[in-house]
């Protein structure tokens, strides 16, 4: 029995060591080469999840939906049935198999069979920009130094990236996510979001506007929000060069068809994946700030909800960093504003290229889909 045992830990060893290899190629482009080695893997095991979530992210970048879907089910249906097989004692093998399911039911818009992963999964907060040690000293810095604790939500392409460094670096906090997946299904980890309210920490989401957000920030005591904006037509021209540059060449990126378009669009016109931003990213991008609006709007809510601008940062940095710490009940001087801080995805910071870049078609396309209330209450302009 040892022996037998041996020699399936060392299979599963070797299938471990290759699917590695196999999501490096992955990563670089060599998607071929990707391809062959998963294969080898699934005709070994068949039901491996991860590979059978590869295959699917390769079919929806080549624009082959069908075996898409079929790969990516099959792979919901085993990482449930690898969890079943893992002893309850286990804890970091069914975590990760449990975080990667989650991750996978977002991207399916199955959001409410990611909720119910959500409440149980158990992950601890993941330093960012800093090592584990000098991570755990400033966070223990900032809370002796009664540093709020910030939740920076946004829209994807808004500068978030910059400003939440800034606020990092200017009062001296650490940094986190406490969500997983990816806009617009980006969803709080209740159990991450406990710890991250012990305080200490900036953190930088996408959280989107639903009740199971809110409930996760405000049931650890969060009662307040910083959300983040930007114009939605700079969005998805910004989005368009990340999705293509970035977003798309990330193994697991493919799997959100809601954000990111197959090769057809990204390796080909660069018009054409306009047109499929402005008709499938921007409604997006317009739902996530209606649903947040409402939240803020709503006199019952327990979270309290404060609107800041990529325009009001680009104009006036200072002040708007400012805002943010008055919002928090802050000391003006408690923070650097001039403090170093790196810039992130910051392609090129411009208030309205969309004006330029878009089609007088696509510009007809898009503004037909803004109420006006949103222009108005966000001083954005057609």
């Amino acid at each position: 029995m040892a022996e037998a045992s041996h020699s399936g830990a060392d299979i599963a060893a070797n299938v471990e060591r290759m699917f590695q290899r196999a999501f490096a190629l992955h990563g670089q482009g060599a998607h071929d080469d990707a391809r062959a080695i998963y294969e080898q893997i699934f005709s070994a095991v068949p039901g491996h999840p991860g590979t059978l979530q590869m295959l699917a992210a390769l079919a929806f970048y080549q624009g082959d939906a069908v075996q898409g879907e079929a790969y990516r089910d099959k792979a919901l249906r085993n990482y449930r049935h690898a969890m079943a097989q893992i002893p309850p004692q286990q804890i970091p093998a069914l975590m990760n198999l449990r975080a990667g399911l989650m991750n996978l039911l977002l991207s399916a818009d199955e959001t409410e069979a990611a909720a119910a992963e959500a409440k149980r999964l158990q992950l601890p907060l993941q330093p960012m920009f800093a090592q584990p040690q000098e991570w755990q000293r400033l966070r223990n810095q900032a809370i002796r130094n009664r540093r709020p604790r910030i939740v920076l939500n946004t829209i994807p392409k808004s500068a978030s990236e910059t400003v939440w460094n800034r606020l990092a670096k200017g009062l001296g906090m650490a940094q986190c996510h406490v969500s997983l997946g990816l806009f617009p299904n980006c969803m709080a980890v209740p159990g991450r979001v406990r710890e991250f309210a012990k305080g200490g920490i900036v953190t930088k989401e996408h959280l989107a506007p639903t009740r199971f957000n809110v409930r996760s920030l405000t049931d650890a005591g969060i009662d307040r929000l910083v959300l983040h904006l930007r114009d939605p037509r700079q969005v998805l021209l910004s989005w368009a060069y990340f999705v293509r540059d970035d977003i798309a060449q990330t193994p697991l990126g493919p799997l959100w068809r809601q954000t990111c378009p197959p090769a057809a669009y990204l390796q080909g016109d660069f018009n054409a994946l306009l047109d499929w931003c402005v008709d499938r990213y921007l409604p997006q991008v317009v739902a996530f700030i209606e649903g947040w609006a409402a939240i803020a709007d709503d006199p019952d809510t327990p979270l309290s909800v404060r609107f800041s601008t990529f325009e009001h940062f680009l104009e006036a940095p200072e002040d708007h960093l400012r805002d943010i710490l008055a919002f928090y009940e802050q000391p003006l001087d408690v923070m650097d504003t001039r403090a170093d801080a790196a810039d992130g995805h910051f392609r090129r910071g411009k208030r309205d290229e969309w004006r330029d870049a878009l089609t007088a078609e696509q510009k007809a396309r898009a503004n037909a889909q803004l109420p006006a209330w949103i222009l108005e209450r966000f001083g954005w302009s057609r």
